[in-house]
């Protein structure tokens, strides 16, 4: 007989979000390990399905702009949540959302008459560990909390003295109570580890990664005069292309022929800053940039990036994390143009991964950016094969048994 696992996930499908794919694997690959899991999650599900539960957040239809169901309610959950985003966590969504995805827990395991073997919460945002921590003391089961993203105050020069104590004590919090702690790249776990040296054995490493029953083929481009580089997904948090678009521009001033060959598809929400929207601007102007901020439901965008020469990763902003979104690039062979930090764990996997590429870094000399760039351009556009090692350390059936062996682990020796 199965253990039953409550996972907290704010995103999770029909959300297009790439933070909602990890879980939603890992509820799909957990019961072939032996275990059946709960979902609590603030994405309203597509269809019924006795495993999801609906942990409505009230604030999130404020902040969108949707009629509130509760405007008394609403109003109270508005002004909590205003206060605490301007003092403490800006751009945090849910911050009273935790309170309900503990209640329905309870709830659950009431109704059901039994208790779960563990809780999981997945980070970020911030309200699911809050919640993972708070459901699994009240219920006295272990705890294991998942990081997708470090903690905001690392490597972050924008907050507040506040907020970086506040999330500083926050997160000693989680090391300390947490059974277990999942982060999604060796890097991050290093890092991690000199932090919280005393919770260096709480620590594995459970990477990103594709489910190997929705495989994203490659497409036939169609008919265009140029080829497409395309980077679907948001662009926020120091994730932008400028870098990429004013090598573009410096080569397309020099008359290169790959340059003047090429344009820039960016489809998905933009939260760039002024000075890089300025960029964005002046560039689309010419006519070789296209820029669409919605966000396309998951099949339009899935094949966007079938269809495309080239894709864009972009990740300047982090030395320490893999975008989701690397994994779909991967899986369809096209030439990848990325922008991330030297020696990353993003030109790691790409060096062994079987596809063609080019690594450009955010510090390097800007000639040094063109030569690159340039040399990618000329480069072959072919659809490439990924590698076995690709194939078989990444597939999700494989890191959900990595995670089995983690869950077990807590259950039997909660205190190791």
């Amino acid at each position: 007989m199965n253990r039953t696992l409550f996972l907290i996930a704010y995103h999770y499908p029909p959300e297009n979000t790439i933070g909602a794919a990890r879980p939603a694997r890992f509820v799909k690959y957990l019961p072939a390990e032996g275990w059946d899991c709960e979902v609590l999650t603030a994405a309203a599900p597509s269809e019924t399905a006795p495993q999801l539960h609906f942990v409505e957040d009230r604030t999130r239809e404020i902040w969108e702009g949707r009629p509130s169901i509760n405007p008394k309610a609403s109003a109270v959950r508005k002004y909590s949540e205003l206060a605490l985003r301007r003092l403490l966590f800006p751009g945090t969504p849910g911050l009273t959302w935790w309170r309900c995805a503990t209640a329905t827990g309870i709830r659950l395991a009431r109704e059901s008459g039994r208790t779960p073997a563990a809780v999981l919460s997945t980070f970020p945002p911030l309200p699911t560990h809050l919640a993972g921590r708070r459901l699994a003391r009240q219920l006295g089961v272990p705890w294991i909390a998942d990081f997708r993203d470090p903690f905001p105050h690392l490597g972050s020069n924008s907050l507040s003295r506040l907020s970086v104590g506040t999330y500083r004590f926050l997160e000693a919090g989680v090391f300390k109570e947490a059974a277990a702690v999942i982060l999604n790249t060796e890097a991050a776990a290093e890092l991690y580890r000199e932090c919280y040296p005393a919770h260096a054995h709480k620590m594995h490493v459970v990477w990103n990664g594709y489910d190997p029953e929705e495989r994203v083929e490659p497409l036939p481009a169609p008919p265009h005069p140029r080829k497409v580089l395309a980077h679907i997904g948001t662009l926020y948090n120091g994730r932008n292309p400028v870098t990429i678009l004013e090598s573009l521009e410096r080569l397309r001033a020099a008359d290169d022929a790959g340059a003047l060959g090429v344009e820039v598809h960016l489809t998905g929400p933009n939260f760039s800053s002024v000075d890089e929207q300025a960029v964005l601007d002046r560039c689309a102007a010419g006519g070789w940039v296209r820029v669409n901020d919605a966000m396309l439901p998951k099949a339009e965008a899935m094949r966007l990036t079938r269809q495309a020469d080239g894709l864009l990763l972009l990740q300047p902003q982090s030395a320490i994390q893999v975008p989701g979104k690397l994994f779909e690039c991967l899986q369809t062979g096209r030439p990848i143009l990325s922008l991330a930090p030297k020696h990353s764990p993003i030109e790691w996997i790409l060096e062994r991964s079987g596809v063609r590429y080019t690594s450009l870094y955010p510090a390097e000399p800007p000639a040094e950016t063109d030569r690159k760039l340039k040399e990618f351009l000329q480069g072959s556009w072919e659809t490439s094969t990924p590698s076995e090692w690709f194939e078989s350390q990444f597939n999700a059936a494989r890191q959900a048994g990595q995670l089995a062996e983690i869950l077990d682990r807590a259950v039997s020796h909660p205190r190791a």
